[in-house]
């Protein structure tokens, strides 16, 4: 089923739902007179008011509050215990849905409102928890209130004095659209029970802590019929979706905070032929691989050499580096980090002398500019004139 007609799928089904309650209003007590005064002085308002009002504020402010920021906090707040405890993010989702329920049913302060609204706060906090899209619940509940607005409009006295229609239909009409609500309220719950889960803790996506947000990445794995498992990876610091296909840690989808990870899966979909073309490269350098006795005799070699190089160049430009590492990375041949270490490549001894000279000085520099800007490349300059044409030639040169 496509977006349009779940949307049209879960109208239907809050609008069956809110038939279906109007049995519980039959058995409720008679409404206050105050609280009869309020709601004929909202509704004897313009409609445009009541409409907009009610049927566009209100739907877009509670369920922003109720379930975009409560159910979603309650699924996916963190344990103390963390990936230790038995579960390690959020609570039981029946609870969660229940507990944003009585909330959506408190806000509107009174019980003839608020025991509907807590059973049809149920229904939105389930279908939040299956789909993880906030506008199908914002939908359904403009509908119920929309559909509530003109009843009370447009219906005849006898429909705007009656607590609920069981009070004005023949018993058996009543009946009737009590049991074609509930076959349409019961087929909506199968449907979303189809939906797979890609967690737990449902489809929502997960609210970064102040800990995630000052640099610490979530991730969520996805079994791909193509890919493999790929690993969809919020980061503080992205701006944009961005896919890398690496030989060993595979497909990372990297994306912003507040983008949903479904956007990131359909990211990934629409760039589907260059990730295989991608997964085919690293195919062929897998079967140009260096054997590992190969492997060992290079990282001898680098410990032997990198360091000691890297120690002349850096005091003879005055640089202080913390630790120096040599790595068996496949996709790239240094780098500095902002703690001062530095990795190289064994792969460098593969290269000639000036080219690995060019990477040193390169990962240098970073020491005292982290990003490739202006000042970064005048700095790199000043020590290797040439780099822009060792760049090309290292270009040349496979990591395999």
């Amino acid at each position: 089923m496509g977006g349009a007609g779940l949307a049209l799928f879960v109208v239907a089904g809050m609008i069956a739902a809110a038939l279906m309650l109007e049995s519980v209003n039959h058995f409720l007590p008679d409404t206050e007179g105050s609280m009869i005064e309020q709601i004929e002085k909202m509704m004897n308002g313009p409609l445009w008011v009541n409409l907009i009002t009610m049927c566009i504020f209100a739907p877009l402010f509670e369920e922003w509050m109720c379930r975009g920021v409560l159910l979603r906090g309650l699924l996916n707040y963190e344990h103390k215990g963390g990936e230790l405890s038995e579960r390690p993010r959020g609570m039981s989702p029946a609870l969660a849905i229940a507990i944003s329920a009585l909330f959506f049913a408190a806000i509107h302060g009174n019980i003839w409102q608020g025991v509907t609204a807590f059973i049809i706060g149920c229904l939105m906090g389930y279908v939040y928890y299956r789909t993880g899209s906030l506008k199908l619940t914002i939908l359904m509940h403009c509908a119920n209130n929309t559909f509530a607005v003109l009843t009370q409009k447009f219906g005849d006295e006898s429909l705007k004095e009656a607590k609920s229609l069981v009070d004005v239909l023949p018993p058996w009409e009543y009946a009737i659209i009590f049991a074609v609500s509930a076959v349409i309220v019961i087929l909506l719950i199968q449907y979303l029970r189809k939906i797979e889960l890609q967690d737990p803790q449902g489809n929502c996506d997960i609210i970064p802590s102040a800990d995630d947000q000052a640099g610490r990445d979530i991730c969520r794995i996805i079994e791909h019929p193509e890919f493999g498992k790929v690993k969809l990876r919020k980061n503080p610091r992205s701006r944009r979706i961005s896919i890398r296909v690496n030989p060993r840690r595979g497909v990372t989808v990297s994306l912003p905070w507040l983008v949903p990870y479904r956007m990131a899966e359909r990211f990934l979909d629409e760039h589907r032929e260059w990730v295989l073309e991608r997964l085919e490269k690293n195919k062929e350098r897998a079967i140009e691989a260096l054997p590992p006795e190969e492997i060992e005799r290079l990282r001898k070699e680098a410990k032997a050499y990198l360091p000691a190089r890297l120690a002349s160049f850096a005091e003879q430009y005055s640089f202080a580096y913390n630790q120096v590492r040599i790595k068996n990375n496949v996709s790239n041949w240094g780098r500095c980090s902002r703690k001062g270490n530095i990795n190289l490549n064994l792969r460098l001894m593969t290269l000639p002398e000036d080219l690995r000279d060019y990477v040193i000085l390169h990962e240098l520099c970073h020491l005292r500019h982290p990003n490739h800007g202006k000042e970064f490349h005048s700095l790199l300059e000043s020590l290797c004139p040439d780099h822009r044409k060792k760049e090309k030639e290292l270009r040349k040169y496979r990591i395999f």
